[in-house]
């Protein structure tokens, strides 16, 4: 998705306002055959198979934000992991996902992401606060660049 800035209303009705933050709690339903990875803010919680070759991640966003920075993929994508082991020692997973075939690209992409999180908490004293982040870089997206904590949504020209 590509929300803002009014597209987050056509989902659920919202006050579209830098000032008005929520949590956000999202339960993505699909068919796994054909969206084996549902991304979305925050942490996974709780995820599983259902009937008829449906599947479900259900995504808990702790820190308020406005509605136009909330983020959705779902898609048949390639996955790069990695972690990075914050200045406290705690594990946080790192995933790139690109279009098949793609994968090779991602050493730069993912080298430059665990390098901004030592510089944050070494310039900012600033530990990243969730699980996960993870970074979406496919050709067909046509907004150039989408930055939202946990995920963001990149043209691949911008990150392979």
């Amino acid at each position: 998705t590509q929300e803002e800035a009014e597209g987050f209303r056509n989902m659920t009705y919202f006050y579209d306002r830098p000032d008005n933050m929520a949590t956000y709690t999202t339960l993505i339903t699909a068919e796994k055959q054909k969206y084996p990875y549902l991304l979305s803010n925050g942490n996974p919680v709780d995820s599983g198979d259902l009937e008829d070759g449906l599947h479900f991640v259900k995504w808990e966003d702790p820190w308020p934000k406005p509605c136009y920075l909330f983020a959705l993929v779902a898609g048949d994508l390639a996955c790069v992991s990695d972690e990075f082991v914050t200045v406290s020692g705690r594990k946080v997973l790192l995933r790139i996902f690109v279009e098949h075939g793609n994968e090779d690209q991602t050493t730069h992409a993912m080298e430059s992401l665990k390098k901004s999180f030592k510089w944050d908490e070494e310039r900012f004293g600033r530990e990243y606060d969730l699980d996960q982040f993870n970074v979406v870089a496919v050709s067909d997206f046509n907004m150039g660049a989408m930055e939202n904590k946990s995920l963001n949504v990149f043209n691949d020209r911008y990150v392979l």
